[in-house]
């Protein structure tokens, strides 16, 4: 069975649209593999942020 994910993306971040086709030429992968990459490599960058800068903290 095939699953289907949309983003909605505010005005305020009206530029990802662009960023995540720029992202999916320089990976030479599809948009949804390019988007699934960034949010399997989101942990190890906030846990490489965290080690390097201890006092830093994370928002989501």
């Amino acid at each position: 069975m095939t699953q289907g994910i949309y983003l909605n993306v505010s005005r305020r971040n009206d530029d990802l649209p662009q960023l995540i086709e720029e992202y999916s030429e320089q990976f030479n992968l599809s948009k949804a593999d390019t988007v699934a990459e960034i949010l399997r490599a989101y942990p190890k960058l906030i846990a490489y942020k965290q080690k390097v800068d201890p006092t830093s903290f994370c928002f989501i």
